[in-house]
């Protein structure tokens, strides 16, 4: 599927200079601003998008502003002058975005409610810094291209959205995955329900995993569950697996970015999700049972969905 999230708020990537008749300024650089930053206000200004930023810079016509900013679990007020650029436009110098784009994939769907859970992982900056956001979308994908992973250099699946029009949204951001409700039965009719394993059933030995790694078609592909670390282990490393299947290696080395979310199978019943690939061998990587993406999905459910859910728990 392809995700696009849209930030609460917008977040600094870079910082850069100001051109400006005096030579180049750095506004957000001398208050101390630090990519990764999220800009939430510019005076009493409630910043939501990137329009709303620049437009606040300018009305201060060049006098000083002070930036409402959260970093990590601290929040902070910044105080700096904006520059007047060439185009005689303010700035602060600061590269800035409101929304994150990306492909990942599906691990399950509850057809009775359209409830659903993706990546097995968050959506951040870095693994311990989730982006907060603002809801977001989800779309058709399919898979254009194969960069093979090697030791020391993650692989990746390159794709595209396949249409411009939505087929759900996003209710969640969290450490075991996102969420939200599809639209359109369509999307999963004619597929049997897999019941899902308690995470005290999952065992080393054979497993498979649905890969979607060729245009928008899911295989099946076979690994092995090595090693069991058990559901306390953080960042969504609950097990270890391995990818035996010769054809997936030929096409891939391994796991690669955007297989994130694969669904795992193991003696009939969905177990976890890929999440994690090893950087110095790409044919191990890390899984997250299932039965704790999907208590995850429950526990941030919002108000409006949850007695569609207890319905069918």
């Amino acid at each position: 599927m392809g995700v696009k999230l849209h930030v609460a708020g917008v977040v600094v990537t870079e910082l850069t200079g100001v051109d400006t008749a005096d030579g180049a300024a750095s506004p957000s650089k001398q208050a101390g601003l630090q990519p990764g930053d999220r800009i939430t206000h510019v005076g009493a200004a409630e910043i939501n998008g990137a329009k709303a930023l620049r437009d606040a810079v300018n009305r201060s016509g060049g006098r000083a502003v002070t930036l409402r900013v959260e970093r990590a679990d601290s929040r902070l007020s910044l105080t700096l002058t904006p520059a007047k650029a060439a185009d005689n436009t303010y700035k602060i110098g600061a590269l800035i975005r409101d929304c994150v784009a990306g492909i990942g994939t599906v691990t399950f769907c509850d057809p009775a409610t359209g409830l659903f859970g993706a990546l097995g992982h968050g959506i951040g900056d870095n693994e311990n810094s989730l982006i907060p956001f603002e809801g977001g979308d989800v779309y058709g994908a399919a898979v254009q291209e194969i960069a093979r992973g090697a030791a020391g250099k993650p692989g990746e699946l390159r794709g595209a959205f396949v249409s411009d029009e939505s087929i759900g949204r996003l209710y969640a951001n969290t450490e075991h995955g996102v969420f939200g409700r599809l639209v359109g039965e369509s999307l999963w009719a004619g597929r049997d329900p897999i019941p899902v394993a308690a995470a005290a059933e999952v065992r080393c030995g054979p497993a498979s995993v649905l890969a979607n790694v060729q245009g928008d078609e899911v295989r099946a592909f076979a690994i092995e569950i090595v090693k069991i670390y058990g559901p306390d282990i953080p960042n969504s490393r609950h097990f270890m697996l391995k990818v035996v299947d010769p054809e997936l290696l030929d096409l891939t080395a391994g796991i690669v970015q955007g297989m994130s979310g694969s669904p795992i199978l193991q003696n009939g019943k969905l177990v976890g999700a890929v999440t994690h690939v090893l950087v110095g061998d790409p044919k191990r990587g890390y899984g997250l049972f299932l039965e704790h993406m999907f208590k995850s999905a429950q526990a941030y459910l919002p108000q409006e969905e949850a007695g569609a859910l207890r319905k069918v728990s």
